[in-house]
């Protein structure tokens, strides 16, 4: 992690970036993990960011949920990153729809590209 920048303005930049970057998912997927690896506290989302790579690398993760996994990763990664007297109602939030976005059946026909 890079110590002059905060660690989560780097992630959140990230993330931002996945969505339209289509070609460069997967190494940015990598950094946002290592980012939130070296982070205190942000394992779950370093969790969370390794199985949406995963579902990219495998192909089983279709482009329709990609946005909706990105945008309930960097909900949890916000959550985290809030005070733990008012974060924790806000990390069952984004825990909860980031297991929407997981549990929801995958769109017929429609595969991502691994990046």
């Amino acid at each position: 992690m890079i110590p002059s920048i905060h660690g989560e303005s780097i992630v959140d930049k990230l993330l931002n970036t996945l969505e339209v970057e289509r070609y460069m998912r997967g190494p940015l997927l990598a950094t946002v993990i290592d980012e939130l690896s070296a982070a205190e506290g942000l394992e779950m989302a370093a969790e969370a960011a390794r199985a949406i790579l995963d579902g990219l690398k495998s192909g089983q993760l279709p482009e329709s949920d990609f946005g909706l996994r990105v945008r309930a990763l960097r909900q949890l990664v916000q959550a985290l990153g809030v005070p733990p007297e008012s974060g924790e109602v806000l990390v069952a939030q984004a825990r909860a729809e980031l297991a929407r976005t997981v549990a929801r059946p995958a769109a017929t026909g429609t595969t991502a590209s691994a990046a």
